[in-house]
């Protein structure tokens, strides 16, 4: 009798464990992206953006307003005079003391607005 249930439990271990594993599939493992910029699916972005910057502890301080410095202020007014001085030098030695005509000027059925010589 003894023999018997050592061969029932025998038998019932190899019919539940050993039996299963033979006839077992498997399937190999394909890798997909989740970034849609690498070619994950598309609706996954917003998700990625929400949980990116759901763990974003960075806070950007903003700059303290600084008044401009005056003297910078007039040192651009400065060469700014100047080089226009220097430019309309330039203009009225080459284009005589007219200069460049301004205006609207007729070439056929075109209208040019702007400098014209």
């Amino acid at each position: 009798m003894k023999r018997l249930v050592m061969y029932a439990i025998c038998g019932i271990f190899c019919g539940l464990f050993l039996m299963p594993a033979d006839t077992a599939t498997a399937t190999e493992l394909v890798w997909v992206p989740i970034n849609p910029s690498f070619g994950g699916y598309a609706a996954n972005a917003t998700w990625l953006m929400a949980s990116a910057q759901a763990q974003n502890s960075h806070v950007e301080k903003a700059a303290p307003y600084t008044r401009p410095d005056p003297m910078d202020d007039f040192e651009y007014t400065l060469k700014r005079s100047y080089l226009s001085a220097l430019s309309r030098k330039i203009m009225d030695e080459a284009f005589g003391d007219g200069g460049p005509h301004t205006g609207r000027r007729n070439r056929g059925a075109l209208y040019f607005w702007g400098l014209y010589y």
